[in-house]
């Protein structure tokens, strides 16, 4: 069978593709607010000049050297030759499934996720089983449980910490096991990093020292604000990669130098950029927490550790898909259905984004659920 055939409808871009346009407050990104390219250059001190010198040439197919170079520098004891740069995370993700993975093999994967990390594989004919972070056990991960689940067949252990939606974080003790139970079954170790800026608590991946079993994939569209760059990286073993380049040869080849300059400068002072927006989900967070707890009758939620998403969790009695539609096509907020997620009772709701709407976006839900109350005590 045609391998696009096999893919499962992606429920989360289908879901922005259909409310976008409806939405005057996005409460349902997982990243910090954006930042424009006049905001951007000025921290970045990027000239005209360094913007005229460009040459609009093809890149290397791998990634520009300063560029490489910049990314090893997240991680520890990194060499740029372990590092792939893509057209974002998603590309990271597409190769490493199609180019590492066959038919048959076995894939544990952190679940609730991102979509991506496990439809590319079930759609390359390989056998998925989900390692689930449960709501009531405070989304923790079990470590016991993935010990269980792991098999000689398993050959991808999928990880993505601080995860995408709960906002649950592994400890330096949790990722060591991970690396260990992978070792002792044969696996590899995929690290979805997309939010390793983002940790409110324990330790951010890119501190560990990778072993040659682990790949790990970045962006800078979550914790920089700066997903329309479009530009994610892979870091692995050089025999990895080179897999992973003979697919890409096929597709999109390289990125554009002029993106490659600014993803550069950007990493370069990827402080500056954190600082700038590191206050602002602070304060959203708190905001957060009031509104969680004024609408305790309807919603109950496991406070995040990392990233810039909540995963919370609405009582029996709400059709959260409903619930969703209403909001965004009512009330003109979009907040991400969980059904997205495989988890039809919980919505996945981004703290990142600016102060001022978050705050009327919290406000309108809370008074769509009290009229909600109020015409089901009336029926």
């Amino acid at each position: 069978m045609h391998f696009a055939t096999t893919l499962e409808p992606f429920a989360l871009e289908d879901c922005f593709r259909r409310y976008r346009k409806h939405a005057e407050i996005m409460l349902c990104s997982s990243g910090v607010e954006e930042f424009r390219f006049g905001e951007l250059r000025a921290v970045l001190d990027l000239s005209l000049a360094d913007l005229d010198g460009v040459l609009i040439e093809d890149s290397d197919s791998m990634g520009s050297d300063g560029l490489r170079g910049a990314i090893a520098g997240l991680y520890r004891d990194e060499d740029p030759a372990s590092v792939l740069v893509t057209h974002g995370s998603s590309e990271a993700i597409f190769l490493a499934m199609t180019s590492l993975l066959a038919p048959g093999d076995d894939v544990v994967v952190m679940q609730p996720c991102y979509q991506g990390l496990y439809s590319l594989a079930e759609a390359a004919g390989c056998r998925i089983t989900p390692w689930r972070l449960e709501f009531d056990a405070g989304f923790r991960p079990d470590i016991a449980a993935l010990e269980r689940l792991v098999t000689p067949r398993t050959r991808m252990i999928v990880v993505n910490s601080p995860n995408n939606p709960t906002g649950a974080v592994l400890t330096e003790r949790e990722q060591d096991a991970v690396v260990r139970i992978a070792t002792d079954c044969g696996s590899l170790v995929f690290w979805d990093d997309a939010f390793a800026a983002l940790s409110f608590a324990g330790d951010a991946l890119p501190e560990r020292r990778r072993t040659r079993s682990e790949i790990r994939i970045g962006t800078l569209s979550k914790s920089y604000g700066l997903p329309g760059l479009r530009v994610g990286w892979c870091v692995a073993s050089p025999e990895l990669l080179a897999e992973m380049v003979r697919t890409r040869d096929y597709v999109t080849l390289n990125l554009s130098p002029l993106i490659e300059l600014i993803a550069e400068r950007a990493l370069a002072r990827g402080r500056s950029l954190l600082e700038r927006r590191l206050p602002q989900v602070r304060r959203n967070l708190q905001l957060l927490r009031a509104w969680a707890a004024e609408n305790a009758e309807h919603v109950e939620w496991v406070e995040p550790e990392g990233g810039v998403s909540v995963f919370p969790r609405f009582t029996s009695a709400i059709d959260v898909d409903a619930l969703c539609e209403e909001l965004v096509t009512e009330k003109g907020v979009f907040v991400l259905p969980g059904s997205c997620f495989g988890e039809p009772r919980h919505v996945r709701l981004g703290f990142g984004g600016d102060g001022a709407a978050f705050a009327e976006g919290l406000r309108r839900i809370s008074e769509h659920l009290a009229a909600r109350t109020a015409a089901f005590v009336r029926g």
